[in-house]
């Protein structure tokens, strides 16, 4: 893919390219279009870095993960949560539990009541069977009462059945089942919205999305979900105005 100059945005054009094949499911491209980018302009460098540490993250590559964020000394963009908690997780998918709860802790300096900061704090707490402390972390995520209340849910189970208590376990059961038979219908509404997605209706996709969280609907994944709608309407935007030959 050889990128064209016009009127100084071919770095932001290609920065977006990147993602949306991300998104798109084309890895190589993205990472030609990074490769690119961090030629031209090395300033890119830690804002490239850390999404990937991210996308390897969501796809499981825990190694690769790590190697991004921990290519990283001074993070210059320390103040974006959505990357900072992206470390804490890579952290603690390889056992780094002391620099992990740093960096999720971090993230509720910057939002106190940040639902996934609260539950990789349970997390880490559980792994080590201080079940008293993420009792009160996953109590914060249901006060919370957004997407994460089903696995919030489902840690507590796991630390009732630990603690013997399985009648209090059953309790939890019940509710988890109650809001999984609830959001149905709402699960359908987000596949929709997804399918639009990958259809290439980014509109009407981002309208769906931006219908549940109106609604305080599956909001983990709407949010997400409108993350990307957003994205890839932008980028085709900057597409429109750019020049590509791949």
């Amino acid at each position: 893919m050889k990128p064209l100059l016009k009127d100084g945005y071919n770095e932001l054009a290609l920065f977006y390219m990147g993602k949306i094949y991300y998104l798109k499911g084309k890895e190589k491209l993205a990472m030609g279009c990074f490769d690119t980018l961090i030629a031209i302009d090395p300033h890119y460098r830690e804002d490239i870095f850390q999404w990937l540490g991210i996308v390897s993250l969501k796809n499981n590559d825990i190694e690769n993960s790590k190697k991004y964020f921990c290519s990283l000394g001074g993070l210059k963009i320390d103040d974006m949560n959505e990357f900072i908690i992206g470390q804490a997780e890579a952290l603690f998918e390889v056992n780094n539990l002391v620099l992990a709860e740093k960096r999720a802790n971090k993230v509720l300096v910057n939002d106190a009541k940040d639902s996934q900061s609260l539950l990789l704090l349970a997390r880490i707490k559980i792994t080590q069977h201080d079940y008293s402390e993420a009792i009160k972390y996953l109590n914060k995520v249901l006060d919370n009462y957004d997407g994460y209340m089903i696995e919030a849910y489902q840690e507590l189970i796991i630390i009732q059945n630990e603690l013997g208590n399985t009648l209090e376990a059953k309790n939890y059961e019940e509710i988890l089942n109650e809001i999984k038979n609830e959001s149905v219908e709402d699960r359908s509404i987000l596949d929709d919205a997804y399918a639009d997605l990958n259809g290439g209706s980014y509109y009407q996709a981002r309208n769906i999305f931006q219908y549940l969280i109106d609604n305080n609907k599956l909001l983990k994944e709407a949010y997400s979900g409108l993350e990307s709608a957003n994205l890839l309407i932008e980028g085709d935007n900057y597409l429109q105005s750019s020049y590509y030959d791949e």
